[in-house]
């Protein structure tokens, strides 16, 4: 073995223990509660309260709502903000040229996404603040500022985690926004489990769908490491080199167009935004509404609801997402073409086709990952952890964690 492949493999094997290291630190935070109140009390109140609000956002944060530690926000703010951000800077022209600008407008970025993340951070604990504050038998000594001190803990855990999670995207492997998601998500695994052999053993749940399970579960892998590898080759002739390919005289390349350019963008924002309007329309329609409170119960108002937002978020920032006249008037400028299309306009309208048939399969392909998996979840009483977005998550993060993993050892 060669002393670059070694000092790659010890790089390697560095990043990861740091990773490993860091989920660790967060694991045990998730443990830690908030000071001043009865873990075991609060852990009734989540418990009673798991078909509203609550309980959403308690499945998406991992547990760590139930047991209102110290990052029981979990990573969710920076989360919110980091998608908003994007989300602004597709339609905001300012923000658009910062994402433009490379490295340094994209640390700019960073910081309006860390400053909106201190902010959405405090909303959200002043309010979870309350609700606890105003339970019965929470809180081990009752006191007024009870929901400051509350407040106060839970916006200083986020940022902690916001820091934690950097601190991973640089010295670890993979995202470390995501990766503190993963965890989140498998640490409901266990618990699914034993759950659904609990429920086989009462009678509530049929064994055959137990054993329907898996085959499902192996199906939506093959399906997302299939799809998150696949890639539509478009012939280019780029002589100049414009868009990063290296074409010999008179020759033509491929240009590689991902399937789902997106990622995770699109069901990520989507598990955000999506527990809150699914309340809003629980509000207005009113709790006492049968058909909304039968949706409401066996998860297909959810599901609905989030399945329409990631078609929407699919289709509009698929389409947004790439310049097809900047790449076409890119090409133009440097002599390139592609076969069957006039430079400019032509080319253009070529790019923008292309664009507007993965994003329409995009469309399809994300909500059939991601709910429908959820749905069947629900209405056949599976394990939820074990299906809809979380199980994506952890399939996609693992995808990106292996593909970083070569890079390095390409390196």
């Amino acid at each position: 073995m060669s002393g670059a492949n070694r000092a790659d493999r010890a790089d390697l094997w560095q990043r990861l223990w740091f990773t490993l290291g860091a989920l660790i630190v967060f694991r045990i935070g998730t443990y830690i509660p908030i000071p001043g109140v009865d873990a075991v009390k609060v852990s009734e109140f989540f418990r009673f309260g798991e078909s509203g609000i609550i309980g959403l956002l308690d499945t998406f944060g991992g547990g760590v709502f139930r047991r209102f530690s110290i990052f029981a926000l979990g990573i969710t703010p920076y989360v919110s903000a980091f998608i908003i951000m994007q989300l602004l800077s597709v339609v905001v022209p300012r923000l658009s040229r910062l994402a433009a600008e490379g490295p340094a407008g994209r640390r700019a970025l960073n910081q309006y996404a860390r400053v909106l993340t201190v902010a959405l951070a405090g909303l959200q604990a002043y309010g979870l603040g309350v609700a606890i504050g105003g339970a019965r038998g929470i809180m081990m000594t009752p006191s007024h500022g009870f929901a400051a001190i509350a407040g106060v803990t839970l916006v200083a855990g986020t940022i902690f985690l916001m820091w934690l999670g950097e601190q991973i995207t640089e010295r670890g492997i993979g995202s470390g926004m995501l990766l503190i998601l993963a965890c989140e998500a498998a640490d409901r695994l266990p618990a699914s489990i034993a759950i659904a052999l609990g429920r086989v053993r009462t009678g509530v749940l049929d064994v055959h769908w137990l054993y329907a399970a898996p085959p499902m579960a192996v199906a939506v892998v093959a399906l997302v490491v299939f799809i998150e590898g696949a890639v539509r080759w478009m012939p280019v002739h780029d002589p100049a080199g414009a868009l990063g390919t290296d074409t010999p005289a008179g020759d033509y390349v491929r240009l590689p167009l991902r399937i789902n350019p997106l990622g995770i963008l699109a069901p990520l924002a989507a598990s955000v935004f999506a527990p809150s309007l699914w309340a809003i329309i629980l509000y207005v329609g009113g709790r006492d509404t049968h058909p909304l409170m039968d949706l409401a119960h066996n998860g297909v108002g959810y599901g609905i609801v989030d399945g329409l937002l990631i078609a929407l978020l699919a289709v509009c920032c698929g389409l947004a997402s790439a310049d097809s006249a900047q790449i076409a008037g890119v090409l133009k400028d440097s002599g390139g073409w592609i076969p069957g299309c006039r430079p400019g306009e032509d080319t253009a309208r070529a790019l923008r086709r292309t664009q507007v048939v993965l994003a329409f399969f995009c469309m399809i392909y994300l909500p059939a990952a991601c709910v429908l998996p959820y749905v069947i979840a629900k209405q056949f009483q599976l394990p939820l952890a074990l299906s809809g977005f979380s199980f994506f998550l952890l399939i996609w993060v693992m995808l990106r964690v292996l593909e970083q993993a070569r890079l390095v050892l390409r390196s």
